[in-house]
Parts: structure tokens; sequence; C-alpha cells
């Protein structure tokens, strides 16, 4: 029953995957990063990287870490105050 419904451990990493790629692949098609690949030997290695329009999002995402910093702090302080 749970590899019926997609819970087995080992189709978790598979879904994982597939999620992560349709996600990679529309950060690409907005152009906010880019893929490059590449060989080494005969190993095949990827690598994503922003884009001049992907590295204007920095000082939101870092806005963004801060408030949730900070807002992990508050609620931290409330359950202890309020043990």
């Amino acid at each position: 029953m749970l590899d019926y419904l997609g819970l087995c451990p080992r189709n978790k990493a598979v879904r994982i995957f597939s999620i992560r790629a349709n996600q990679l692949n529309e950060l690409m098609a907005d152009q906010i990063v880019s893929k490059r690949e590449y060989l080494t030997g005969k190993v095949k290695h990827t690598e994503y990287q922003l884009t001049d329009i992907g590295e204007t999002l920095i000082p939101i995402i870092v806005a963004l870490n801060d408030w949730g910093e900070n807002r992990l702090t508050q609620v931290t302080l409330v359950k202890t105050f309020n043990k």
C-alpha cells in the first residue's frame, strides 16, 4: 500500500529528484539560473549558477532569511515565556 501511494522510501528519492529537476527547469526557463554541463574524464558534471537576473534576487532572499531568523527568535521567546 505504501508503495502504491508513492510513500515507499525507494520512491522518495526519485520523487524529490523529479521535483527538483522540474524546479530547476522552471528557474532556467525564467532565466534565473543557468546550467553548465562538462566532462571530467568519463564523469558528467552539472553546475547551476545564478544569472544576472537571478543575482538581483539576492537582497530579497537575504531579507526573507533575516525575517525568518527574527521570527524564529520571537517564537522561541514566546514559547519560553509561556511555559
